[in-house]
Order: structure tokens, then C-alpha cells, then sequence
């Protein structure tokens, strides 16, 4: 998620969901073939595919889907019209045959080039958002893959995208249940402490807040950080942020508001209950 909100494209009326392809060795495959086979049982909207249809053919085939027919398009509008009866499939070519569970490197450049083709989709408004599968960073970090992970790379296309913002990504792992936001991410255990500052965890802190407010709906999120150092001065500011009479005070004001003690030394992760 963005530091700053960039603005929403004008979103074509028929406009499905994207989903990236991820490693074809990997499991996105099967996850995929599997959700667009229930996607009536799942009440699933329509989705678009960015990736090879014969990876896609061929999975189905050695999986026993029989039912499940493959429709190559050439745009994500014409999704919506096909995903009653195939799966549309957006073609991006593998450049060598993928076998389940035999990642290649030579495919790496298809695993990248899926994620890029949809997030730009998503920014011309052509897909209404984008839903990626797992990629493998060992094979793409092979083929010179820059970023640490998926979370930086789709911070430095939003960039791209929407220039002129700074671009902190934020990854949450959310369930109804409780929605957990890690501080940290694809780095040594080892290396945390010394990463941990204070304007990161309010940075983060603040980002976990408007997309729980904004994107999930809860009016008033109840956020805990865990922490190296769990009796630290900023878990006393959280709670006060939760329980303050103005539900419009983000925990950052609170912290401006009053003249904090000496930093907390860590914390590694911030959950969020939505009641």
C-alpha cells in the first residue's frame, strides 16, 4: 500500500479481476484452474489470467479438470463475456514448456512480465484489481530480479504508474478473524532490530489504519503491536488510539499530540481486530 493514495483510474464497466500467473512450476497453476472450476459454488466475480494458455491446457489436462475449456483473449473486457463457459486467458508466452514442480529460469522473464502487464492494466482501469500467485524469488533472483520480493516490486510499479508519490509497501495477511501486517519483510531475522525505527512503525501503523478504515470498512480498528519489546511507550500511544473518544485521531496524532519517552528499541509486526 502507498504512503499516499494514488488516484483511482476510470474503471471500464465490464472490467474483471487480474490474476498474474506467479512460477508456472509452482502451485498458482492449480490454484487458479481450481477456483475458476468452483467459481459458481464460490460465487467468484469474473477474472482474467495473465499467462500462457497452454501452461494453463496442459495443467488442466494432467490434473483431470476435463470440463474446464481455455479462452485465449486478446483484451481483459472480453473476460467478462466468456467466463461463464472458459477460463480467459491473457497470453503471455513461457519461453520453454513448464513442468509442475520443475521451476526454470528461462520462464522467469514470463513470471515478471505477467505481474507488470496486469498492474498496468490496473492502472488504466482495464482490470478492477490484481490478484497475484505465488511467485518463486530463488529462480527469479537467478535471473536478475532486483527486488527483495513481490511486495517491493509492486511498489516500484506503482511508482511507475503513479509518479510523484513515495511508495512504502505495506503486506497484510488477513483473514476475518484478525488482519496481520508485518513491519519487516524479506530480510534476516537478525537484521530486524537494527531496521526497527520509530517512523517506520507509525509509518506502517498509519497505512494499516486508513486501508482498515478505508478498504475493509471498520470504523474504529482495535490495532496491537507485538514487539522485541513488548512494554515499549509506543504500545501505551496504540491503545490510546483505540479507545479515545475521537474516532477520527489516528495513533500519529496521538503520538504528536503528546511528548513521547525515549523510542521503543522493536517491533516486529502490527495485528488489527476489525471489531
Amino acid at each position: 500500500m502507498p504512503a499516499g493514495a494514488a488516484s483511482a483510474p476510470a474503471r471500464a464497466p465490464d472490467a474483471p479481476l487480474g490474476v498474474t500467473m506467479g512460477d508456472p512450476a509452482g502451485i498458482g497453476p492449480e490454484i487458479t484452474l481450481r477456483a475458476f472450476q468452483n467459481r459458481r459454488e464460490l460465487g467468484l466475480s469474473p477474472f482474467v489470467v495473465y499467462g500462457d494458455p497452454h501452461l494453463y491446457a496442459d495443467r488442466a489436462r494432467r490434473l483431470g479438470f476435463t470440463s474446464i475449456d481455455i479462452a485465449p483473449v486478446t483484451d481483459p473486457c472480453q473476460a467478462s463475456h466468456v467466463f461463464a463457459q472458459a477460463l480467459p486467458v491473457l497470453a503471455v508466452p513461457l519461453a520453454v514448456r513448464s513442468q509442475a514442480g520443475v521451476p526454470d529460469t528461462a520462464n522467469a522473464a514470463a513470471t515478471i512480465a505477467s505481474i507488470d502487464r496486469a498492474v498496468s492494466d490496473a492502472a488504466s482501469g482495464a482490470i478492477r484489481a490484481v490478484v497475484t500467485n505465488p511467485i518463486a524469488k530463488s529462480v527469479l533472483y537467478r535471473a536478475g530480479f532486483a527486488h527483495p520480493g513481490h511486495t517491493e516490486f509492486l511498489a516500484d510499479l506503482a511508482a511507475r504508474h503513479w509518479p510523484g508519490k513515495r511508495y512504502h509497501p505495506v503486506m497484510m495477511i488477513a483473514s476475518d478473524a484478525l488482519k496481520v501486517v508485518p513491519l519487516t519483510i524479506h530480510v534476516p531475522l537478525a537484521s530486524v532490530p537494527r531496521l526497527i525505527t520509530r517512523s517506520l512503525i507509525f509509518e506502517t501503523v498509519h497505512i494499516a489504519w486508513e486501508a482498515l478504515r478505508g478498504d475493509f470498512g471498520i470504523e474504529m480498528p482495535r490495532i496491537a503491536v507485538t514487539g522485541l519489546n513488548p512494554p515499549s511507550e509506543l504500545v501505551r500511544l496504540l491503545w490510546e488510539a483505540t479507545i479515545t473518544q475521537n474516532q477520527k485521531m489516528s495513533p500519529a496524532r496521538i503520538a504528536r499530540r503528546r511528548s513521547a519517552s525515549a523510542p521503543p528499541r522493536s517491533s516486529n509486526s502490527v495485528g488489527a481486530s476489525p471489531k
